[in-house]
């Protein structure tokens, strides 16, 4: 059982190097009272994690940043989050002041600040501003009768309505006002009903999807120091890479598709895709890093022709593997497109879906199919020989595992990490027999690898993105 404080916090200990003007506004912003909702969470293995808010000295009204301090049993911090700019690096004033106010937060008493007492309560204030609910009472019931006593009249749209739309229901009305035949016009209808399903299936996604950045936002993350990054580099990642969260919820709106839009695979570009990326460079060796960035850059999305049988054949076989995941499993199946890290939205994901229990309306695990063209005539498993017809699945202890070494195993880890989720079901599609593996979120795993994918991006691969930046600038600038 987790076990939360909100008070009483025993002061943390910790190795960041913060710049002295981080010291120095991060302790104002802590005795300014803008470190808010702290609290501290006892979590699996004895781990603790410290979260809070800080709100924004400029747009006090807008979404405050959202602070988390990781600590081991000594109260020695082991990671920090901020999403702001500057903590990317996990050094910004607002670790700083959730730092200090920890550890010293009984000195930020109300002494610290204008006398309140005598004062009234701002429940009594309001109610002695707002005192006047006979007048509410009486438009309300004036409304009531006037509605109760006046007759219904059917809406019926004009043209007029909608002039300044671009919809089907627009051009519905007007090529009914210049009586079009009633074949375009049932096709324009058509597309009208289309619209509308589509619109409520796009509100289905921005719902599960908002459930995806809350689960992400309060999973584990793992950090590493990094030194201070060059300025340049520093606006390439604010003005290129960070994203909201509303972008974030649009980008899998409009990435469903996936491979088959444009802008699925510039998303993929400019980050760490888990894929396509994050295996290969779990596998390279320190001193090719730089080499490896290079690569990243000039590939275009063009695949091997070599693979392009396969690749096609997955595609093709997609749909219907998730018909039947969901048909064998008694599972709902939310297909959502790119999905960026809100916290270190260097990294992307593609998720071929999300998996709801239908009892309990929940999200349940990610969901990642494959469909290996080398077992079109022959189940994933067979009975007779005792053995798996793909390489990559093996039995241990009586039970199917997908293997470590291999490349789905890490991007199955690196979309439970992305995602928030501590499952991945891991199904495995043949017309003659399919797999499915549960994948569980490996700690160890991550905590190694993450950090790892981060220096490389930070150090290698951002830098070979911002330098093909300059160059197409300069291509794009006109010349006098």
């Amino acid at each position: 059982m987790d076990i939360i404080l909100r008070t009483g916090f025993a002061s943390i200990t910790h190795d960041l190097s913060f710049w002295p003007e981080a010291v120095k506004h991060g302790k104002n912003l802590a005795i300014s009272g803008h470190i808010n909702n702290v609290s501290e969470e006892t979590t699996f293995n004895d781990c603790k994690v410290i979260r809070a808010f800080c709100i924004k000295t400029k747009k006090i009204r807008e979404t405050p940043y959202n602070i988390e301090v990781w600590i081991n049993n000594l109260r020695h911090l082991t990671n920090a989050k901020c999403n702001c700019l500057a903590g990317i690096t996990s050094d910004c004033k607002h670790i700083y002041a959730t730092i200090y106010f920890i550890n010293n937060h009984r000195s930020l008493s109300k002494t610290s600040f204008d006398q309140t007492w005598g004062k009234p309560s701002e429940k009594k204030a309001a109610q002695e501003k707002y005192a006047q609910p006979m007048i509410v009472k009486d438009h309300y019931n004036e409304k009531r009768k006037l509605y109760l006593n006046s007759e219904i009249i059917p809406y019926s749209p004009s043209l007029s309505d909608v002039i300044h739309t671009d919809s089907a229901l627009k051009r519905y009305l007007e090529y009914k006002s210049i009586n079009k035949n009633n074949l375009f016009i049932k096709g324009l209808l058509y597309n009208l009903a289309n619209s509308v399903v589509d619109n409520s299936h796009n509100e289905e996604v921005s719902n599960w999807v908002n459930y995806l950045l809350r689960s992400s936002w309060n999973s584990k993350i793992y950090y590493v120091n990094l030194q201070e990054l060059d300025v340049k580099f520093k606006n390439f990642y604010k003005d290129k890479i960070i994203v909201s969260d509303e972008d974030i919820i649009a980008i899998c709106l409009n990435t469903q598709a996936q491979s088959k839009c444009t802008e699925w695979f510039s998303i993929r570009k400019l980050r760490i895709s888990a894929s396509s990326k994050a295996h290969r460079i779990k596998t390279c060796k320190k001193n090719a890093y730089e080499l490896l960035a290079n690569t990243f850059v000039k590939e275009d999305g063009i695949v091997n022709s070599k693979k392009l049988p396969s690749l096609e054949y997955g595609l093709k076989n997609e749909s219907i593997a998730i018909n039947t995941f969901c048909d064998q499993y008694n599972f709902k199946v939310i297909q959502i497109g790119a999905f960026i890290m809100p916290v270190q939205p260097w990294l992307v994901v593609s998720v071929d879906g999300l998996v709801l229990n239908k009892f309990s309306n929940k999200i349940e695990a990610v969901l990642e199919i494959k469909c290996p063209s080398t077992c079109k005539l022959k189940p994933i498993w067979d009975e007779n020989t005792k053995k798996f017809n793909v390489g990559y699945l093996q039995v241990i202890n009586n039970s199917v595992v997908l293997k470590e070494s291999h490349v789905y195993y890490t991007q199955c880890q690196v979309l439970m990490y992305a995602t928030g989720l501590m499952v991945c079901y891991f199904f495995v599609w043949s017309p003659k027999g399919s797999c499915l593996v549960k994948v569980v979120k490996n700690e160890k795993f991550l905590s190694e690898f993450i950090p790892t994918m981060k220096k490389f991006y930070y150090y290698y691969y951002m830098k070979e993105l911002f330098t093909v930046d300059q160059e197409q600038n300069k291509e794009n600038t006109p010349k006098n």
